[in-house]
């Protein structure tokens, strides 16, 4: 009898570590299962994220960037509208403040080259003018001189203003 309860104490002791072997492997496992179900989790999150970043910062500083680079080549382009009140919002008002602002200063630019251009015609025209009074007033003092000194026949006088106004 006393080896039959040793025998059942061993088959209890024996069955004890049995079934706290079988709660440790049972531990381990949840544990892994956790650990596996917060990975996945922290995957999702980080999709999701990467899905919000690209849509909500990068696209808008990507037409931003978009806008300054045609900005580059031609002013005409549209003007970029985001809706938004943040920070991005106000880079996006700011480049289309500067794009009007350019485009007015070119606009006055181009006022100004016109108005130079005008000015230059003015002025060569004021010294063609210029000459030719000069020309006519030398003329006219020959032709008077002529008429006075009676030496010069009167045609040469004639022939020098002529001579004067095919110029012109």
């Amino acid at each position: 009898s006393h080896l039959a309860e040793m025998g059942r104490d061993q088959t209890a002791a024996g069955g004890a570590r049995s079934l706290e072997d079988g709660m440790t492997a049972l531990s381990e496992r949840l544990i892994w299962i956790h650990v596996g179900h917060a990975t996945l989790e922290a995957l999702a999150l980080v999709a999701v994220l990467s899905v919000f970043w690209s849509r909500f910062v990068l696209r808008p500083i990507r037409q931003i960037l978009n806008q300054m680079n045609s900005m580059g080549y031609s002013v005409a382009c549209q003007a970029l509208s985001l809706d938004r009140e943040d920070e991005i919002g106000q880079m996006a008002d700011e480049l289309n403040r500067l794009r009007g602002k350019l485009s007015t200063a070119l606009e006055h630019t181009a006022i100004a080259s016109e108005l130079a251009a005008l000015a230059l015609m003015g002025q060569t025209l004021v010294r063609k003018v210029s000459t030719a009074r000069d020309q006519l007033a030398r003329a006219l003092t020959a032709i008077a001189k002529a008429q006075k000194d009676a030496s010069a026949p009167p045609d040469s006088a004639v022939a020098s203003l002529e001579a004067v106004l095919a110029r012109l």
